[in-house]
């Protein structure tokens, strides 16, 4: 029998943070957001070698009160998710497979850099 008592358990980091720096103007307002997510081990034997990397994400946004035209109010928000392109996985996974048996290593990949613009118009 396996002896686990001193390892990671697999797809949990040991150290996440997220945080948000929030600028509040008469006219909107501008976010920066950040989140970490350490080393994640994928079986529990925490083969270093196989690991899901940390990484690091910044997204920015931010989002305007257009001038009022009439009774109509406008709102425009501006947002770019994962702002320096990071190229990363978000989680992982070890199986085995076919006879004899060989381990396979599979992972999730993490979204790229995406643009988001919304405009709400109230009546």
């Amino acid at each position: 029998m396996a002896d686990y008592s001193d390892t990671v358990i697999p797809a949990y980091p040991k150290v996440q943070a997220k945080g948000n720096l929030i600028i509040n103007h008469r006219l909107g307002e501008a976010w920066l957001h950040f989140s970490y997510a350490g080393k994640q081990f994928i079986d529990f034997a925490n083969t270093d070698s196989i690991a899901v990397e940390p990484f690091t994400l910044v997204s920015v946004g931010s989002r305007l009160v257009l001038p009022a035209a009439g009774s109509v109010q406008s709102t425009l928000t501006l947002r770019v998710n994962n702002l320096f392109d990071e190229l990363y996985e978000t989680f992982g996974y070890t199986y085995y497979d076919g006879w004899p048996p060989y381990r396979v290593d599979a992972y999730w990949p993490g979204a790229t850099r995406s643009y988001f613009v919304e405009l709400q118009v109230q009546l």
